[in-house]
């Protein structure tokens, strides 16, 4: 299966959601996929995003790494690429393509940009549970 994240810049949940169930699946030798991208990625389209300086660093402290992940912006291309959609939460504009995307699944993750270290944590935290229940879907259906 082919995943894709979206959140507003790709710079914070998409990109955790992408690192976590990437990893998790290889760990697990399973073959599926994920890749993140941004509605709005503004001055972070294509910036590292390891350059944030709470969201990589948070991420360590789980044992995961952002590496050399770029934000960039959602595309109709990686729409047709996912058998499944999950949007981060609906409070940014979408563009029509998404919306109308048979494969699309809300999860309703706050946006975490200008929060403190704790906040980003919990988002983290969140985030992992729900990949982890997301790939042990996936495994059900194989």
């Amino acid at each position: 299966m082919k995943i894709l994240f979206v959140c507003k810049a790709n710079v914070g949940r998409s990109q955790i959601a992408e690192t976590i169930f990437n990893k998790l699946v290889k760990e697990k030798g399973l073959k599926h996929e994920a890749q993140s991208a941004g509605a709005e990625p503004g001055k972070w389209k294509g910036k590292l995003v390891g350059e944030d300086k709470i969201v990589n660093p948070t991420l360590k402290e789980a044992g995961f790494d952002l590496g050399k992940q770029k934000s960039k912006k959602i595309t109709k291309k990686q729409i047709k690429w996912a058998d499944i959609v999950i949007l981060m939460n609906n409070n940014f504009d979408i563009p029509d393509y998404i919306k109308e995307s048979k494969r699309l699944i809300l999860w309703d993750i706050k946006d975490p940009k200008g929060r403190d270290l704790n906040f980003h944590r919990k988002i983290r935290d969140e985030i992992h549970i729900l990949v982890n229940r997301l790939i042990d879907e996936l495994e059900k259906k194989s």
